[in-house]
């Protein structure tokens, strides 16, 4: 919420997008919670049941398809809107996502009856 944002004008950096892009993709792999969602979205549609592996793939195909296309439309749509932002725009976005996470946290905190 504090952190000044960086140049909108700045070059990116290829170099460092692609270890981010690498160790996020590794990260999301290797999460507990993706996997048993695979898990559970086969069993609920009975991919164990079926005779080789054809309609496995063709889900995992379609679910990686699916959400590559929403990476690359985020994208498009960031790389569009950086020349549009300024210092200020982002300062501003900067503090209100902070305000918003604080405010999730502070009722979950209310929520679960800690404060």
């Amino acid at each position: 919420m504090l952190a000044q944002p960086i140049d909108p004008h700045a070059p990116a950096a290829n170099a460092k997008l692609a270890g981010a892009f690498l160790g996020t993709l590794l990260l999301t792999l290797s999460n507990p919670m993706t996997i048993l969602a695979f898990v559970a979205v086969s069993a609920g549609l009975g991919l164990a049941a079926q005779p080789g592996y054809g309609h496995a793939l063709l889900l995992a195909s379609g679910i990686f398809l699916g959400s590559a296309g929403w990476w690359i439309l985020l994208s498009v749509a960031a790389n569009w809107l950086r020349p549009r932002l300024d210092k200020r725009a982002l300062t501003l976005v900067n503090r209100f996502s902070g305000l918003v996470l604080l405010g999730f946290g502070a009722y979950e905190i209310w929520r679960v009856g800690l404060g």
